[in-house]
């Protein structure tokens, strides 16, 4: 019976997953090459340009059919027609300049960084905005948001620092 609860109370060190392997063979890289993490060419920099342009070359591929340089895409048409430049403004990793493809049709509309959207991830709307442009019920007012502390006009709202809500 002993030798069962000794088994049970045991905690058993856990197999670090993949992406912990990878990340720590990154930072293990880094220093290595005497490169810092963060900073203008940090580590995370370039990491996150990384990430992100193989997520908008994944989705241009899905969005043609074809992976880059197929035969395939030479019947269809709608080819890879370069990149253009787009600067995208992180929180962790500040300013981060990528690439982003584009489509010989212009009809590509990438997902994971929208077509005029700089920041990522984006900044959530606070709900009293829903109120304001869709009507989320009955009560819900501009009035009413300002009391809770948002200003919002013409479909947008932000925080009011400190103010006292107009009248």
């Amino acid at each position: 019976m002993t030798a069962t609860l000794d088994d049970v109370t045991k905690k058993s060190k856990r197999e670090p997953t993949a992406e912990e392997k990878v990340a720590e063979e990154l930072v293990r890289r880094a220093r290595e090459q005497g490169l810092s993490l963060t900073g203008p060419d940090g580590l995370l920099k370039q990491l996150t340009k990384t990430v992100l342009e193989t997520a908008l070359n994944q989705e241009m591929t899905e969005h043609l059919g074809h992976d880059r340089h197929a035969p395939a895409g030479n019947e269809s048409g709608n080819v890879r027609n370069g990149t253009r430049a787009k600067t995208v403004l992180t929180e962790g990793s500040g300013q981060v300049p990528i690439e982003v493809p584009r489509d010989r049709e212009g009809m590509f509309e990438p997902q994971i960084v929208h077509k005029r959207q700089r920041r990522r991830p984006p900044k959530p709307v606070p709900s009293a905005g829903y109120a304001i442009g869709g009507g989320a019920g009955p009560g819900d007012s501009p009035r009413a948001s300002a009391a809770d502390g948002y200003r919002c006009r013409r479909r947008r709202c932000r925080v009011m620092a400190g103010r006292r809500p107009w009248r």
